[in-house]
């Protein structure tokens, strides 16, 4: 059996478009809507706090900011071990943001409750994660509809030729 979402505490890391959609999904179930992250910091319903105040609240901590060297490993023994007893984690964003191995040692003591993931650092993921009953895993699908592929696509062409027309535009001056 599992829980309700509603009236729950969840801690988004990474309050950007998505983390600000995300908390806008949740007022819908009463949740108390915190983050960690300042430069996005102007919802309205949601409180910022320090990463490790939002760890020790959030009855769910949901990921979504960009990997990156200072990003790698966000969640990670000592950050899971900061983490509400009986927490659940979902990362949906990057892999490289939570330390396998850290997770798996934290849902088989009991010290968080489940995890769900749309990311790894190893794609396709087959590790020891995937044994473990209170994990849901999913294959990185999280833009894998018609509709979000054409606007990637889309966005990609837009940047290949913005970038070209710079360059363009770069080429004539220094020919000048």
């Amino acid at each position: 059996m599992g829980h309700l979402l509603y009236k729950k505490t969840v801690g988004i890391i990474g309050c950007g478009r998505i983390g600000k959609k995300i908390a806008d999904y949740l007022k819908i179930f009463e949740c108390t809507v915190i983050a960690s992250d300042q430069v996005n910091f102007n919802s309205e319903g949601i409180s910022f706090m320090e990463l490790d105040e939002l760890l020790l609240s959030a009855d769910i901590v949901t990921l979504h900011l960009p990997y990156s060297k200072q990003n790698h490993h966000i969640i990670n023994n000592e950050r899971i071990s900061i983490m509400k007893k009986g927490a659940y984690l979902v990362n949906a964003a990057r892999g490289g943001l939570v330390d396998e191995n850290a997770l798996l040692k934290a849902l088989k003591s009991g010290h968080l409750a489940g995890a769900g993931l749309d990311c790894f650092e190893k794609e396709p993921y087959d590790g020891p994660l995937k044994d473990l009953p209170n994990v849901l895993l999913t294959a990185h699908l999280g833009s894998y509809a018609k509709e979000a592929r054409l606007m990637m696509e889309t966005q990609a062409a837009r940047n290949l030729i913005k970038q070209l027309q710079e360059l363009c535009i770069l080429s004539k001056s220094v020919l000048k």
